[in-house]
């Protein structure tokens, strides 16, 4: 091959996906045979790449266009006006990513410009699947001024979405105020959820978890605190929830042996990650429930009762345990981390080796 048009476009699309953002911005610039590959590469499109078509809204089809493989739109660095949803009805987008972080520090006509843009892009172009992010921001107060308080009434404002915009990923960050019972009703009402993070700034019951038991789709949970949740509480929701690929609890102080041993035997099937941060009742009779068939990534840190020989019990067991962070268990020394991550770093190369071998 003489010249870069030669190339297959299968290959300069492959070397285009391992570029980052920049390079693969300045890919796109070379020539007409790099141009083509790289655009395709790019499945989440960002404003940093848009180049010089820049992201005016009534763009968007051309910026569709232009990256015929992109799908989700992300624009959580903008301040999204309400009319510009309905510039999303001829573009192949099928996913949009909002944040109220940097929507700058009026933040009060931010949450109102959020929920009016759902709702005028839902109607324009009703198969759009939403990714939201709401989180406190401290430097300027909710509401762009320190001495307006961020009252309950107003937090069950952010949650409650359009009804007919369909909420796939919702990301609450700490808020300033307990989310209630209310707030996390209109959560269990967004049953197209399949990502949720809740990180609430009081500690969540029983009844909290009751709730939102019933998002049966999800995929993805990071939940806490959950100091006040009892071990019944955990094994009468958890279980309920059987498609979920990672769950993170933090402080959940009510996981028992028994009661993760339950939880682990509903949730076996599909769990590849799991984080169980300052669990001070688990004790290495839990290391058997843990030996599950897709576990690869488990973070187990804090948990004073869990000595070394159940860790590595654990890694005798499990078959497909890649990545295990085990800080703060009982009597563990430096030298015994590394023994263990050396352990596990042996796995991975044998299993890597094994893989490249039958080609």
């Amino acid at each position: 091959m003489e010249t870069w048009a030669e190339v297959p476009v299968a290959v300069l699309r492959t070397i285009a996906s391992l570029l980052n953002v920049d390079s693969m911005q300045q890919a796109r610039l070379v020539c007409r045979a790099w141009k083509e590959p790289a655009s395709l590469a790019v499945h989440t499109l960002r404003p940093r790449i848009t180049g010089s078509l820049g992201l005016q809204w009534h763009n968007l089809p051309l910026l569709s266009k232009a990256f015929p493989a992109c799908r989700v739109l992300d624009l959580r660095s903008y301040k999204v006006p309400q009319d510009s949803g309905q510039h999303l009805k001829n573009t192949a987008f099928t996913h949009i990513h909002l944040s109220n972080v940097e929507a700058g520090p009026d933040h009060k006509r931010a949450f109102q410009d959020l929920h009016d843009y759902i709702a005028c892009a839902s109607s324009h172009k009703p198969c759009l699947h939403f990714e939201v992010d709401i989180h406190m921001i401290h430097q300027y107060g909710l509401l762009g001024s320190t001495d307006e308080l961020f009252t309950d009434e107003l937090c069950l404002k952010l949650l409650q979405f359009p009804e007919s915009a369909c909420i796939t990923k919702l990301n609450v960050g700490s808020m300033p105020v307990p989310i209630t019972g209310r707030g996390l009703a209109i959560i269990a009402h967004l049953t197209a959820l399949t990502e949720l993070t809740l990180i609430c700034h009081q500690d969540i019951d029983d009844v909290h978890l009751e709730l939102l038991s019933s998002l049966t789709n999800l995929t993805e949970l990071k939940i806490g605190p959950l100091k006040h949740c009892s071990s019944e509480g955990l094994m009468n929701a958890l279980p309920c929830l059987g498609h979920l690929q990672k769950l993170s609890m933090t402080d959940a102080v009510g996981v028992s042996d028994d009661c993760l041993a339950h939880v682990s035997a509903a949730l076996s099937g599909n769990l590849q990650a799991l984080s169980l941060a300052n669990c001070p009742q688990l004790t290495d009779e839990c290391i058997p429930c843990l030996a599950m068939p897709h576990l690869s990534s488990l973070f187990f840190s804090n948990n004073a009762q869990i000595s070394l020989q159940g860790v590595e019990d654990l890694i005798a067991q499990s078959t497909v345990l890649q990545d295990l962070d085990f800080r703060g268990c009982a009597c563990l020394t430096v030298r015994d981390r590394m023994k263990v991550q050396q352990r596990m770093l042996a796995r991975v190369y044998t299993r890597q080796f094994n893989t490249y071998d039958h080609f």
